[in-house]
């Protein structure tokens, strides 16, 4: 490969293709890491967009959105997913909540004599058939 200003006409041709998918409409995804790098670059050793455009080999507007965006790319769905499994009972679900804070409050001793929450039976001893 010939060698002309640094880059080599390979990394010539990569670029004019990306940038011929650009042209067309479809955006450039970039990683978290690509992302990371663009803003030590623009904030850390003060470069231009364009001298990084140049460099890393994208766009000026992927540069610019990687460079004003600081959070982790977000998935978020535009509509809520099927509850397939639950679905048919949160209406009973919610029904049985609205139902227990209505209920006056317990004192945590069962009808058997154990108590709730203690991690071992308060009851009566239960006799071994000896």
């Amino acid at each position: 490969m010939a060698i002309e200003n640094g880059t080599t006409v390979a990394a010539r041709l990569v670029t004019r293709c990306e940038s011929d998918i650009l042209a067309k409409g479809v955006e450039e995804m970039i990683t978290v890491d690509q992302k990371e790098i663009i803003r030590r670059e623009y904030f850390l050793n003060r470069k231009s967009m364009r001298e990084i455009a140049r460099e890393l080999h994208h766009g000026r507007a992927v540069i610019r959105k990687a460079i004003y965006d600081p959070g982790i790319p977000v998935y978020k769905r535009s509509v809520p997913a099927p509850k397939r499994t639950i679905g048919p009972f949160v209406e009973v679900i919610k029904q049985w909540l609205q139902e227990d804070k209505q209920a006056p409050a317990s004192n945590g001793i069962r009808p058997n004599g154990s108590m709730s929450g203690c991690g071992r039976s308060m009851g009566t001893r239960v006799p071994t058939g000896r």
